[in-house]
């Protein structure tokens, strides 16, 4: 059974922004993520997939849509004519990811981080309501 709280529309904007801010902000400050060429095997498909760019052969940042663009002009239209075609033209997919076995490690120092603010936040509390009341 789930608790009125919880199921509250800001609670779940609540929880939503703090996993957001956690995965995208504070866990690659907490570990690298891994760079790599995204090939059939060149990534574990568990792994947690933070961004994924294409790069040319000079290594600028394209985006997929503008060489998926370029690759339909030419007349490719299936998903292995569009890999042959990028690699043709020196193109290559790129992915930069958290491997799963983080995760408790991850766990682990974001709770320590919360439980430590909110220490903090109820230690602030009591100091506040105890200056306040005398």
């Amino acid at each position: 059974m789930r608790s009125p709280a919880s199921s509250s529309p800001p609670a779940r904007c609540s929880d939503s922004c703090s996993a957001r801010c956690s995965g995208l902000y504070l866990r690659p400050l907490i570990q690298t993520p891994i760079t790599a060429p995204d090939a059939p095997k060149g990534f574990p498909r568990s792994a947690w997939v933070i961004n994924s760019w294409v790069q040319d052969a000079a290594g600028h940042h394209l985006s997929p849509g503008s060489v998926f663009d370029q690759a339909r002009a030419t007349g490719v239209d299936s998903p292995d004519g569009f890999q042959a075609w990028m690699s043709q033209h020196g193109y290559t997919n790129w992915v930069s990811y958290q491997p799963a076995s983080r995760f408790w490690h991850f766990q682990i120092v974001e709770a320590s981080a919360y439980v430590t603010l909110a220490l903090l936040l109820g230690g602030a509390t009591i100091w506040w309501l105890h200056r306040r009341a005398t």
